[in-house]
């Protein structure tokens, strides 16, 4: 028979025993390998739009650029016949006179006395027919329109009569008086050979109407071309005639 164990004298190796302590915490281990990417996740939805940006500043304005060539016409109009735009050529005459006339008054209201010769001319185009300037004083217009018409006479009354009146020189249209195209003078003394009358008026000219220069004086006039005091001959009268408008 065995012999049973004394648990008097001893401990008992079969108790449980006591925890000991806890030891000190051991070194970390090295990193494992960083494992494979993982997939994408789903799109999100878009967000709101944000509010307007606030208004930038404006920029300065720019140097002008240089002023184009002007064009050669800008009175230009069409053919009518679908062809290229024309412009019309000007019409414009001078003529003028170096001798002394001697005009005959005028015989009644608005009637033209005797009218001014003009022996000289400067230029005429093609539609100012100046032909009978130095015969009868008539310029014959060709071309329609609205002209500006420039005359000058060095006059004077001889002999100079009591009471002392003015005297007159007109512009007539085939043979009628132009309106507001009458202008006077004076000659004060014997002693005073001349004067000038220098007058501009509008006039509108149809195809084939005349113009002329006349004296309207109840007096006969003197026109004088006088050398006393000058180096140089000067005009006893002129007339000047321009186109302004094709109408």
């Amino acid at each position: 028979m065995s012999k049973d164990h004394d648990c008097k004298c001893k401990a008992d190796p079969c108790a449980a025993s006591m925890q000991g302590v806890q030891g000190q915490q051991g070194n970390q281990g090295i990193q494992g390998l960083t494992g494979p990417q993982g997939p994408a996740g789903a799109k999100g939805d878009t967000g709101a739009m944000g509010p307007q940006g606030i208004q930038g500043i404006q920029g300065e304005m720019g140097i002008p650029g240089p002023q184009g060539i002007p064009g050669s016409c800008v009175n230009c109009k069409d053919d009518g016949n679908g062809g290229e735009c024309k412009c019309p050529k000007p019409e414009y005459c001078e003529v003028y006179s170096l001798v002394a006339q001697n005009l005959a008054a005028s015989p009644g209201p608005n009637l033209a006395g005797q009218s001014v010769l003009f022996e000289g001319s400067i230029i005429a185009t093609a539609n100012l027919d100046i032909s009978q300037a130095s015969v009868s004083g008539e310029i014959k217009i060709n071309r329609k329109g609205w002209y500006d018409v420039v005359v000058g006479v060095c006059g004077s009354l001889t002999p100079l009569p009591t009471p002392l009146p003015v005297w007159t020189f007109s512009l007539f249209r085939n043979g009628i008086l132009l309106p507001a195209s009458t202008f006077s003078n004076m000659t004060l003394s014997p002693e005073q050979k001349a004067n000038e009358i220098a007058a501009d008026t509008y006039a509108y000219f149809s195809v084939g109407d005349t113009l002329k220069l006349a004296n309207t004086s109840t007096n006969s006039i003197a026109v004088s071309s006088l050398t006393l005091g000058s180096n140089a001959q000067p005009v006893s009268a002129y007339l000047k005639l321009v186109l302004l408008e094709e109408i």
